[in-house]
C-alpha cells in the first residue's frame, strides 16, 4: 500500500499510474493490483486517462458496488493501520475518524441516520483495536448486503 502526496491531480494520477505500470512490469498479477480514490468521477477519471496514456489496460469501478467488496473493506482497514502506526495510536486514532467519515459520506446503501450513527460510535472510539473493529463491522455489514446496525448514542 502507498500513499501520495502530489503538488496536483494530474501529478497525482501520473505517479499512481506510474507505480501500477511498475508493479505490472515486475510481475504483479493484474487482478491484485487496484488504486482507491476519494471521487470515482474526479480523480478516478484523471488515474484512468494517465493509465489510458500509458497503455495501460484497467477497469474503472464505479462507487455504487466499490465498498460491497471485500478487498476494498481490506485496503481500507490497512488504511487505518497505517495512520496508526505512522502517527501513533492516540494522534493515528484522532486523524483517522475524519477518514472514517469520508469512508461512510454519502453510501447509497444506508440512511443518513446510520451514516450519522457510523461518525458518532466510531468517533468515541479511543484506541485503535476499537477503531478497527468498529470499521470492520461497519464494512462487513455492507458486503453482506445489510444495512449497518450502529446506534448512536447521546
Amino acid at each position: 500500500m502507498r500513499f501520495w502526496r502530489c503538488d496536483s491531480e494530474r501529478a497525482q494520477a501520473q505517479a499512481v499510474a506510474g507505480e501500477v505500470e511498475r508493479l505490472l512490469r515486475e510481475g504483479a498479477p493484474p487482478e491484485r493490483v487496484g488504486v482507491l480514490v476519494g471521487d470515482v468521477r474526479v480523480e478516478g477519471q484523471a488515474v484512468s486517462l494517465a493509465l489510458e496514456e500509458r497503455a495501460v489496460p484497467h477497469r474503472l469501478v464505479g462507487a455504487g458496488a466499490l465498498f460491497q467488496r471485500a478487498e476494498v473493506r481490506d485496503v481500507l482497514l490497512g488504511h487505518l493501520e497505517h495512520l496508526h502506526a505512522f502517527y501513533g495510536e492516540p494522534a493515528g486514532v484522532r486523524i483517522a475518524r475524519k477518514h472514517l467519515g469520508w469512508y461512510a459520506k454519502d453510501r447509497p446503501e444506508h440512511t443518513d441516520a446510520q451514516r450519522y450513527a457510523f461518525r458518532a460510535v466510531v468517533n468515541r472510539a479511543e484506541t485503535a483495536e476499537a477503531q478497527l473493529r468498529l470499521t470492520r463491522d461497519y464494512f462487513d455489514a455492507l458486503i453482506a448486503g445489510a444495512r449497518p446496525g450502529f446506534q448512536a448514542a447521546a
